[in-house]
């Protein structure tokens, strides 16, 4: 079901007719009167861009038999870039820095001491061991409103999935300018991360894009769920920090430590994996802290959506649930959820709700865990996770990053 319904109920009493006093609705596929640069033409000027994602569902089972035959795996794209599939599309990625390059490391030899890599690369974001991303267009009659982001800078690595709505010019913008909002933050304190000003730097994310959107009638939003991985200077430990707008998901499993054991002449470690955590919950009204928060705003919710059209209670963008008398209806802060890194022992999935809506988080971890110790990377584990999600019955876009730290 789609995140918005084309317009307003017209049976809704006053309350409608408040929202219809403050804000113009205007048809979703109003166009830009102007159109901005899209990322899609960069992509067509761009070496980077490849084959369509759409791919048969077979895809990551022809890569494991390719590595269990010998063959070698599809040449890597250009050191430092970063692209996402969308649909028949590719969306480049801004570049990942020259030291980003330096941290993708899947050399197992060099990640067996975690303590040791930690001191090692104190200061730096903690070394990646393997980075993988999917995207397949919904059934849903509209090119696919998925975005993600993949970058990484002198003071963390950035992870984000956006599910677009109405359109996909709001998420196009997140993905342009999230990294350099939150690494002014982060720069302007010399890498200690300041949550408030966190917060503050996605709200005027969202108030920039409404401008534009008010001048341009543009009607489209964004969920927004972002990973970020830190050396928190103040602790002098790796961090994570969670940002999460909407009803996009990341989930966590960790490996407990675990005593050597010895088989043969050979010792072998084990480790023993934690439950599957959830870092962020659902804005939506199945989460009654936060129908709640937007009923006390004064928001009426009718069929499961904010006056019956918008499904997910916090976004970035949809200016027509924004208006003057919607005031905290819909909201663009993000919620934050910062912990402790365990490096070398972390494996993240993050997705947009073409996953989650119709997997559990312990299934799609334990896709992404099998893949990648069965001899997989955390690209085909990615693969494996959408495609099982559209072999489930998942009819809108999806969009998967799995991360191994």
């Amino acid at each position: 079901m789609p995140k918005r319904s084309a317009s307003l109920p017209q049976d809704t009493g006053t309350a409608t007719a408040a929202v219809a006093a403050s804000t113009s609705f205007a048809p979703r596929a109003r166009p830009y009167a102007r159109e901005p640069p899209s990322l899609q033409a960069q992509a067509e000027r761009s070496p980077a861009a490849a084959a369509p994602s759409d791919a048969p569902a077979s895809r990551a089972e022809r890569r494991r038999q390719s590595r269990r035959m010998g063959r070698n795996a599809p040449a890597a794209a250009p050191a430092g870039a970063a692209a996402a599939a969308v649909g028949s599309e590719r969306v480049v990625l801004p570049q990942l820095g020259p030291k980003a390059a330096d941290e993708l490391d899947d050399d197992p030899e060099r990640q067996c001491d975690d303590e040791a890599d930690g001191r090692r690369r104190r200061g730096a974001p903690a070394r990646l061991r393997s980075v993988g991303h999917a995207t397949l267009e919904g059934h849903t009659g509209h090119p696919n409103e998925d975005r993600l982001l993949v970058r990484s800078g002198a003071f963390f690595h950035l992870f984000a999935v956006m599910d677009g709505h109405g359109g996909h010019r709001a998420a196009d913008f997140v993905v342009a300018k999230l990294f350099e909002a939150l690494d002014a933050v982060f720069e302007s304190h010399n890498g200690r991360v300041e949550l408030s000003e966190i917060v503050a730097a996605v709200e005027a994310l969202d108030k920039a894009f409404l401008a534009i959107a008010r001048r341009q009638q543009d009607y489209s939003g964004a969920c927004l769920v972002a990973l970020l991985l830190f050396w928190d200077p103040a602790t002098e430990s790796h961090q994570r920090l969670v940002l999460n707008v909407g009803d996009c998901r990341v989930v966590l499993q960790e490996d407990d430590s675990a005593a050597p054991q010895q088989r043969g002449k050979k010792r072998i470690e084990r480790a023993s994996a934690s439950a599957v955590v959830a870092l962020s919950d659902d804005h939506c009204v199945s989460n009654q802290d936060e129908k709640l928060r937007a009923l006390s705003a004064g928001a009426f919710i009718r069929d499961g959506r904010i006056a019956g059209v918008l499904e997910p209670f916090r976004s970035l963008g949809d200016l027509d649930m924004k208006g003057k008398g919607m005031k905290g209806w819909v909201i663009a802060t993000p919620e934050l959820r910062q912990g402790a890194l365990l490096v070398g022992r972390s494996t993240f999935v993050l997705a947009t709700d073409g996953v989650w809506g119709v997997l559990p988080n312990a299934r799609v971890m334990t896709l992404a865990r099998q893949e990648l110790t069965d001899g997989g990377d955390a690209q085909s584990a990615a693969e494996i996770i959408a495609d099982e999600a559209r072999a489930r019955g998942s009819l809108d876009d999806i969009t998967v990053i799995v991360v191994a730290v």
